[in-house]
């Protein structure tokens, strides 16, 4: 995985709650041909992400202790993904390019993680926060970094020894218990605007998805839409995901021909006999048929964890009827 340049050159960490109605559902063997509504167990954000949301309203101390911690163990872990790249043997020069590419990129983050970690035990101004994609982002004199590790392997190595050094002094236990409720989660994001003279003004939420717009107007709005179009496909993702776990064959051809019938809770069918899940997809129940078509082909190919983005092209239809900036 990449370093991510807009957020501290680290990528996106985390899950995000499901998309369907809280329930239970038991295993269904492959091939089942039970129609009617599939109830999902919901997905328990990880640890991390659970601690740094308690600590969002915790004491200043505590938080400052916790970006101290995550900000060297982030620093340890690319220092160490770098001197094991070192030893790999490569066989092609291109090959060996690109590993010489990211060792530098991985050395320059690796150095602004300890500057960052220096500026906070001289008093920095700092934030800890968890956006609506439950990206855990740490704040340095306005430097963001986001907080996750160069591989699925690596993140959760970072979990276990950050959570294990701060829970070694601090009070946990809620960590046993579950997250609180949350009460409106406030819509910051790692979001960019992508602007380019030859193309559509596009705003691009992690590595999730890319909103194409016809202009700059309502800028606020836009992003906001775009954002919340990317909760909802994470959700649905995860969702989908589950139902595939559990045994249901998912109709990707039906799914794709079928987009939400409407901005509040409708039934999207997922399976051949008629499985459905009672979703909530406000924004993208927006979408013009070919950009929801070419969503679920993305989420067939390869979930919103790919290599590329997911696309918008006509991602005015997010915002209309919503309002003003």
């Amino acid at each position: 995985m990449q370093p991510f340049s807009i957020l501290g050159q680290i990528i996106l960490l985390g899950f995000l709650l499901p998309a369907v109605m809280p329930g239970w559902a038991e295993p269904l063997p492959l091939g089942s041909s039970q129609a009617g509504p599939i109830r999902l167990q919901p997905k328990q954000p990880p640890r991390l992400v659970i601690l740094a949301q308690n600590l969002m309203s915790a004491d200043e101390n505590q938080r400052w202790e916790f970006a101290v911690i995550t900000l060297d163990v982030l620093r340890e872990t690319y220092l160490m993904e770098m001197s094991a790249a070192a030893h790999e043997k490569t066989s092609t020069p291109a090959r060996r390019a690109k590993i010489a590419r990211w060792r530098r990129a991985t050395a320059d983050l690796a150095e602004q993680l300890r500057r960052a970690g220096v500026r906070l035990a001289e008093g920095a101004v700092f934030r800890v926060h968890v956006d609506p994609l439950q990206q855990i982002l740490i704040m340095v004199d306005g430097q963001t970094f986001s907080v996750s590790g160069p591989n699925p392997g690596a993140e959760k190595a970072i979990e276990d020894r950050v959570v294990g050094e701060f829970c070694a002094y601090n009070d946990c236990s809620f960590l046993r218990t579950g997250p609180e409720p949350a009460a409106g989660p406030e819509l910051a994001t790692g979001g960019v605007w992508n602007l380019h003279e030859l193309r559509s003004p596009a705003y691009e939420v992690a590595d999730i998805l890319r909103c194409e717009f016809s202009n700059l107007s309502q800028r606020n709005l836009k992003a906001r839409a775009c954002t919340e179009a990317a909760v909802e496909l994470r959700q649905l993702d995860d969702a989908l995901q589950q139902g595939e776990a559990l045994g249901y064959r998912i109709d990707w051809d039906r799914l794709a021909m079928n987009p939400p019938a409407n901005t509040t809770t409708t039934r999207l069918v997922i399976t051949a006999e008629g499985g459905y899940l009672q979703v909530q997809l406000p924004r993208l129940a927006r979408l013009a048929g070919a950009d929801w078509r070419h969503l679920m082909q993305g989420l067939q190919q390869a979930g919103v964890d790919g290599d590329r983005l997911l696309v918008v092209r006509q991602a005015d239809r997010l915002v209309a009827g919503t309002g003003t900036d």
